[in-house]
């Protein structure tokens, strides 16, 4: 792929404990991903933190509608559909 950033997301501090959990099939259905993970932890401060990651290896529809959907699915809209703030 063209221009392709790389990233990654840091695993918590060992002290804190993350577990890594089922992701529910309702999340599942709402992405084509090849990868994916949820993690949760709390940290040295008893915040609470949960984590999604995804990957997707092969596009699952053409550039315009994915640009479309990565717009209109974001944490706005998401948090509150899953009960969270």
């Amino acid at each position: 792929m063209e221009n392709a950033i790389n990233w990654s997301v840091p695993r918590p501090d060992p002290h804190d404990a993350l577990k890594l959990a089922v992701i529910p099939s309702s999340i599942r259905g709402q992405f084509c991903y090849d990868e994916g993970l949820e993690g949760r932890w709390q940290d040295a401060n008893g915040a609470d933190w949960q984590l999604y990651y995804f990957v997707g290896f092969q596009p699952f529809a053409p550039k315009e509608v994915a640009v479309q959907l990565a717009k209109t699915h974001g944490p706005e809209k998401c948090l509150p559909a899953a009960g969270m703030a």
